[in-house]
């Protein structure tokens, strides 16, 4: 019998779906994220060294989706299947991508992953004590790591 960090039942606290409201707008942005990466991975040629990089990244991104879609399950949320809103990020992408050099699509993944560093920084304040812990722990340290990797590559100090 599998169990849940909170209870399923319909008196399900304020806190409960709240966390999983947050849980997944964090879930939408990892599979906005992948989206993007996808696209321009496909349309856009880089270097060797840069393109490990960036299948780095887009790796981290699976990790943080993956880790998401268990939390929520975990506590009787149901997961996004969709990047919502921000999946349009990922069709201006596409769109775009295969007109453009490795310069500007650097821009373009470095401001998707800043657009993820200010939704985690959002989202995790509404968390409650135990998911953010999660969040922090898990999570964020990924999110941290690939806005720098983009930072510098976008700098081509990389």
């Amino acid at each position: 019998m599998e169990t849940h960090l909170y209870p399923t039942t319909p008196a399900v606290s304020l806190n409960y779906l709240s966390g999983v409201t947050h849980l997944n707008a964090l879930l939408r942005g990892e599979l906005s994220a992948l989206e993007a990466y996808s696209i321009v991975l496909r349309k856009v040629r880089f270097s060797p060294l840069v393109l490990a990089e960036l299948e780095q990244c887009q790796e981290s991104h699976v990790e943080r989706r993956d880790l998401l879609v268990h939390r929520i399950e975990l506590v009787g949320g149901d997961p996004a299947t969709t990047s919502g809103a921000w999946g349009t990020f990922a069709k201006v992408v596409e769109g775009g991508a295969a007109g453009v050099g490795s310069g500007p699509a650097l821009v373009i993944l470095g401001e998707g992953e800043g657009h993820g560093y200010r939704s985690y920084e959002k989202h995790m304040k509404g968390l409650d004590p135990e998911l953010y812990e999660f969040a922090a722990r898990e999570l964020f340290p990924k999110q941290q790591a690939t806005s720098r990797i983009l930072e510098r590559l976008r700098l081509g100090t990389g």
